[in-house]
Formats: structure tokens, sequence, C-alpha cells
């Protein structure tokens, strides 16, 4: 699945890298992937919503999509000479690149695969996989379509309106769709984690490539690239020194800012789309040099296109860090030109906002009512680093910059940092936006936070940074060892840049090769198998594929690294009347206060076996439990067995596991 995607998206968006100039972005032709999903997820919100989700629309769509792409760009272009040219060069200069790109992503999506031990009584889990549950958001697209509905909770039998950004998910369900039987909700979210990885990954070597100089610096950097794509926080290293309980005295607990391999791996949909902010802003560099009505207009829209899908994956992302990051480049953009070329910039620019808010309507209505009533969704809180002042202090705010990104990100922070004044030397027009991405993204995360649920602002805002810097530093590596090796290792300035970094990197090594480990091997407890298969599939096949189901969120509690309830929300490829706790809240901002509370205490005291009529009669009536399964792992056992359940009655049984399905209401 992930490698269909992948040919359609390359299809689809590798003609129109031609809208970058060859002489400033060498490395356009890896673009093409990214700019593809961008294209192909825009065209099938307005095809999902009327022709709903399933093997004949998802291939139909994919091909509807690429005969339609390809028609336009014929009748703009009439040529693929110079795209041909470009994949010749992709396939004949980075191949081996190529296969090292294909094989990370198989280490990110490799976070949904449970991991099995003792001939598969036992397993382990990788503890992103907790935030993957949103496998459910899929299962929803697939058997409901639009207007998606909250997968997690439900309130007084009603299926409300589910604000979320939705974009990656849908592209998500349409992917799981193209082998119908063969593959389910679960399977999709890791076949576009996998593509996730692999676009976001060939993006940041394209950008390194284009700041590069020469063939030789161009696949050098691209594997500088790879190299940093595994670099991560120097706390491990420096706990060899300095023990925890001292570190965690000098800075907050606080969450920190994670790197590419880890963003990608929890959220896959905030990384797709950092490639989209970047690619659209570097896209802004050209508008007053196009020398056509229709290519200024083409390229007005396909930014548009991009903008609007970043949104649409991530409003945190997409939303405030472009927004953040566009104030700057246009001015410079601006500023740098004069006459008709400043007029056309600012037209372009005023274009681009006006066509991006028009596509980005349907994410724009879908994430309306996130926030908790009477409570603004973001504010503004410096980002708490040192334990032993407030957050307001000046020293608060000088070691975000000076002492916390170093030690989050040190790997790619300081190389950024000595590579920023030659790359803007050797290509502006790439390297002057990636810098003012790489500041307003992390100011984003510097000083707003989000208050719907967990701070995701804070927490994702930075991946366009990370992209951006990672090039850079790639770059600038790549030029520094080509200098000395030119000059026999003698060059001062590059030793002084070269020698920190390397040290740096490697030192982030470790951390980045237990991410890997942790993808691949899981990272939690091993867990007994509690129920067998037969439950999960009975679950999946009682009543109707949109009725809600409900089971314990405490099963596999010990094998979670927070309470999500990983069996309902993967296994059961069904919505939930109340996944978790956590689950609950954070996406069911409308329910009345002290409602979430409520609902935990009845659930639990369910499960506990303590079962009320009045506590079934909610279950049934304001929660919408239509099934409810029950295993011999629950307290609540003995009275199913004895089907002793108010308003339900026993509809499947077998080797430990009881379904309930509901009377009709009365």
């Amino acid at each position: 699945m992930a490698l269909t995607i992948f040919v359609f998206a390359f299809l689809n968006g590798s003609p129109w890298v031609v809208l970058f100039p060859r002489e400033k972005f060498t490395g356009r032709i890896m673009f093409g992937p990214a700019i593809g999903v961008a294209l192909i997820a825009m065209f099938f919100i307005p095809w999902s919503w009327f022709l709903g989700f399933g093997v004949i629309q998802s291939w139909s769509g994919l091909l509807v999509a690429t005969f339609i792409n390809m028609a336009i760009f014929k009748c703009i272009t009439k040529s693929y000479e110079d795209i041909k040219a470009d994949i010749r060069v992709l396939f004949s200069d980075y191949t081996p690149h190529l296969f090292v790109i294909g094989m990370l992503s198989v280490i990110a999506g490799s976070v949904d695969l449970v991991k099995f031990h003792n001939h598969g009584e036992t397993f382990r889990l990788a503890s992103p996989i907790t935030d993957h549950v949103k496998v459910n958001i899929i299962q929803s697209f697939r058997a409901e379509g639009f207007p998606l509905k909250n997968p997690f909770a439900n309130v007084g039998g009603e299926d409300r309106h589910f604000p979320y950004y939705f974009l990656w998910y849908m592209l998500a369900a349409v992917t799981s769709c193209l082998y119908h039987g063969l593959s389910s909700a679960w399977e999709g979210d890791m076949a576009m984690t996998i593509v996730t990885a692999f676009v976001s990954l060939l993006t940041i070597l394209g950008l390194s490539v284009s700041l590069s100089r020469d063939s030789v610096t161009k696949r050098s950097s691209a594997w500088w690239c790879l190299l940093l794509s595994i670099s991560a926080s120097l706390l491990p290293f420096i706990s060899l020194v300095i023990t925890w309980p001292t570190i965690w005295r000098i800075l907050s607990a606080e969450h920190s800012l994670e790197t590419w391999l880890q963003q990608v791996s929890w959220v896959p949909q905030h990384m797709m789309a950092g490639p989209l902010v970047i690619l659209s802003l570097l896209l802004t560099t050209g508008l007053g040099l196009v020398r056509t009505r229709s290519s200024f207009w083409t390229t007005i829209i396909l930014i548009a296109i991009l903008v609007s899908a970043g949104f649409g994956m991530s409003a945190w992302v997409g939303g405030f860090a472009f927004l953040l990051s566009a104030v700057p480049i246009a001015l410079w953009e601006i500023a740098r030109s004069k006459g008709e070329t400043r007029r056309r910039v600012i037209i372009g620019w005023c274009a681009i906002g006006v066509c991006s808010a028009i596509l980005a309507i349907p994410s724009l209505l879908s994430q309306m009512g996130a926030a908790v009533p009477g409570q603004p969704p973001i504010g503004i809180r410096p980002w708490h680093v040192l334990a032993f002042v407030p957050t307001s202090s000046l020293l608060n705010h000088i070691a975000y910059w000076v002492l916390f990104l170093p030690l989050a990100m040190g790997g790619i922070y300081i190389p950024f940092l000595l590579s920023a004044k030659g790359a803007i030397r050797r290509s502006p027009d790439v390297a002057v936006p990636l810098v003012c991405i790489s500041i307003m993204s992390l100011s984003v995360s510097w000083l707003m936070e989000s208050r719907i649920a967990n701070n995701d602002l804070g927490w994702r805002a930075a991946i366009p940074a990370i992209l951006s810097m990672m090039a850079v530093a790639a770059a600038g590596l790549a030029e520094n060892f080509s200098i000395l090796a030119q000059k026999n290792g003698s060059g001062l300035m590059p030793r002084m840049s070269v020698i920190p970094c390397i040290m740096l990197i490697t030192a982030s090594f470790p951390w980045g090769i237990y991410e890997i480990k942790r993808n691949v091997m899981g990272d939690s407890l091993l867990v007994k198998i509690r129920v067998e298969n037969a439950y999960w599939l009975a679950l999946r096949h009682t009543g109707s594929a949109t009725d809600r189901v409900l089971t314990s969120p405490s099963l596999y509690r010990d094998a979670e690294s927070w309470p999500v309830n990983v069996g309902g929300g993967l296994m059961t490829e069904r919505k939930s009347c109340y996944l978790s706790y956590d689950y609950m809240r954070s996406f069911s901002a409308h329910w009345p206060s002290g409602f979430s509370d409520e609902v935990q205490r009845r659930i639990t005291d369910f499960y506990n076996g303590d079962v009320e009529a009045s506590d079934m009669r909610f279950l049934r009536d304001r929660l919408g439990c239509r099934v409810i399964g029950i295993t011999s792992n629950e307290k609540v056992w003995k009275k199913a067995s004895s089907k002793d359940i108010p308003f339900y009655h026993q509809a499947k049984n077998g080797h430990g596991w009881i379904i309930m399905i509901a009377n009709d209401l009365s």
C-alpha cells in the first residue's frame, strides 16, 4: 500500500517541480512526492465526500486525479524533457540514498507492529503506538465517510461532528481501501506513516542538494541528511556524567522538543505538514521572476494547494508555523524586488492568501469547536526551560536558545548555526527562506502553547524548523568536508566547524539508536496475551459497522506508555462510545463540565463488577454503547456469564470472552 501511494504521489507531483527553477533548486525532483501527496489529498476531499470510501473509489480516484493532473500539466508546459532529465539524475546518483531512506521509513512505520514473543503468547509495544490509536479516525471514514464522527467517545446517543485536522487520516483511509479485504485501517495508518517518513526525508535531501555546489558535495550532503535523521537529544549522553536527579534540578521536566525520527514515529500527520509548509514558502521566492501569466497563476494555485493541504494535515504546523514563517519571507521578497517585480510579488502574496483560505475551508470548518467553550485554543507562555526560575524571567528566555535547543537537538541545531551563513552566501534564494522558517518555527514553540489538550502547538510547530535545519546543516557539513579535502585538512575555519559538529552528532546518536531499537523491538513490558483473537474478530462483526463499541480500557494498560486502550483502539476497527479517559477529554471539548469524570467512574465501576441498572441505562442511552466486550480478566465476567446485565443481552461468546449487545430502546 505504501509503495502504491508513493508511486501515485511521484507521478502526480513530479511534473510540477518545473515551477522550481533548476538553477536554484538542483534537487527539485525530490520535492515531487510531497507535492503529489498534497495534490492527491486535496483531490480526495470532494471525491470521497460525494462517493465515500472503498476499493473502487480509491483506485478510480487515484487514476482520475493522475489523468487530470497530467492533462493540466501538458496544456501548460507541453514538455516532460526537464523532468525526465531530473529523474535520470535521481536514480543514477542517489539510488543508495533512496535505499537507506526506504529502510528508515520502514523503521518509522514499524511502531505500528505488535512485537510478539514466546510463539505469540506474549508481546511488546513501541510507545509511539499509543498515539496511533487514532486509527479509529480512519475506520470512521471507511465505515461512514464524511462528515467525520467522533470515533473515541459519544454523548447523548448522538454522533457529533469531530473537530480535528483530518486530511492525513482521510488519505490513510483511501490507502487502506486499495486492497479491500487484505488491508485494514491499522495497516492504512502504517502505510501512510512509511510514506510520510519517505516523503519528508526525500524533501530534506532535495533541499540539501539544492544548497550544495557540485555533484560531490551534493551526494555528500545527502548522506549527512540521513545521518542527521537519527540524531536526537544529548541528555542521555550527558547523563553518563551528570545524574538525572541533578539534571532535573537544573532543567524543567517539561516535554522536550523531538527530532525527525521521534516526530515521524509519534505524529506522522504533523510531520507530513512540514515539507508542504517549506515547499510552499520556497515557491513564493520565484513569484517576481515568472514571465508568463499562466505560469504565475499556476504557481499561485500550487502554493495554495500546498498551504491548504498542510493546514489540513496539522493546524499547528500548517497554520501557525506557516503564518509566522511567511511574514519575514514575504517582507524579504518585497524588500529585494523593485518596480513591476515588486508589484507582482505583492499581488502574488495577496492571491496566495485568498486562494489558500478558500481551499482550506473544509479543513477550517472541520476544526471549529475543538477548543473548550470559553477558553482560547492557544495562549502565550514561554517554554519552561530552567526549573529554578519562573517562565517569564529573562534567564529562562535566553536558556531556550543557548541551553535547551542545543541539548534537545544539538546534533542538528549547532551545525545549522555554523552552516547558515555559508548557505546564505552560496544560495540565498533557498537558504534565506529556510533560515526564516527555522527561526520562526522555533519561536512559535518558544512562546506559544495550545490549550485544547496537550501542548501540541509547542511540540509540533518546530517540525518545519527541524527539516530546514537538517538541510542547511547537512549542506554545510558537506561543504566544509569538501574544503578540508581540497586543502588536505589544513583549513582552520572548516576544522573549527566540522570537529564540534561531529562530536555533537556522535553524542546524539545513542538516543537515536535507542529510538530505532524501540520502534523495531518495542519498549513496553513483556505482556501476556489475555484474550484470543476471536474476541476482537467477534467485536468487529457484532451489530452494524456504525455501532459504537465499549471494551475495558485497562485490559493492556501495562503495555501502554500512557492510558489510551490500545486494544479497543487498534483491534476492534469500530468507533468507541468510550475509548479512554485521556482521549475522551482531548476530543470531547463540548461535554458538560465534570461529565468526563462521571463517565470514567461509571465505566470503572462496571468493569469492576458493580453493575447497576442506572449505569447500564447510562451506557446504552447517554453514551450509545451498542456493543460491549467483556473478558475473563474483568471482575464483571461473573455477572456477564450469568447473563445478569440489565438492558443488554449476550450476542456471542468464546473461550474467556463474552459480547453483549444492547436491547432495543424502551
